[in-house]
């Protein structure tokens, strides 16, 4: 046992202050680099679909008819299973038929269909008011009569991913001004010693 160990008069080597702001340095430059990438892709890859989400409300609608209603079970990574609905259905624009999947804008995450996640949608909900064989409305872009949704309009789950983006665009940030004031650290006592 060291009897030195716990005496707070002991002075450290400076060289490993030094190699342990260095160390932090690189690592919080390393997770300022890594959030200001991936949190603004996120926020641009969710936004132009939420801003599609808002258009789609003033889109137009034509009948359509549900094709395929079933359930399928999503295996996370951590082996968490979730149950999505995959409804599928066809509709008819200037006599060009389509084929969509897109219940509202949103619907294609997992965690859109958590269980019991507040925000979420219910997948047997979903199955029960769309089985195969039912007549709905489908909102389609006019300018690309191939996209389209069931339920047009902004919902929760373009809301709480544009949320992560900005947390994590946050936590780059603040990444990056903990390696500033660690860059400024090294400087001045580079200038001491």
């Amino acid at each position: 046992m060291n009897p030195n160990a716990g005496d707070p008069t002991r002075k450290r080597s400076p060289w490993i202050d030094r190699l342990t702001l260095y160390v932090g340095l690189y690592v919080q430059r390393f997770f300022a680099a890594l959030f200001l990438v991936v949190g603004p892709l996120i926020f641009v890859s969710v936004g132009l679909e939420a801003i599609q989400a808002v258009h789609s409300s003033s889109w137009p609608s034509v009948d359509g008819v549900v094709t395929e209603s079933r359930v399928d079970q999503v295996t996370d990574g951590r082996g968490h299973k979730t149950d999505v609905p995959r409804i599928t259905y066809r509709y008819s624009v200037d006599g060009v038929e389509h084929v969509g999947t897109r219940l509202f804008f949103g619907s294609q995450y997992r965690a859109s269909w958590s269980a019991n996640a507040k925000g979420t949608a219910h997948t047997q909900e979903y199955i029960v008011r769309y089985p195969t064989g039912t007549p709905l409305q489908v909102h389609y872009d006019p300018d690309h009569a191939a996209i389209s949704v069931v339920e047009p309009g902004v919902t929760s789950a373009l809301v709480q991913p544009l949320v992560l983006a900005l947390a994590i665009t946050g936590g780059g940030v603040f990444s990056a001004l903990l390696a500033r004031r660690t860059a400024r650290q090294l400087r001045a006592s580079a200038s001491t010693t």
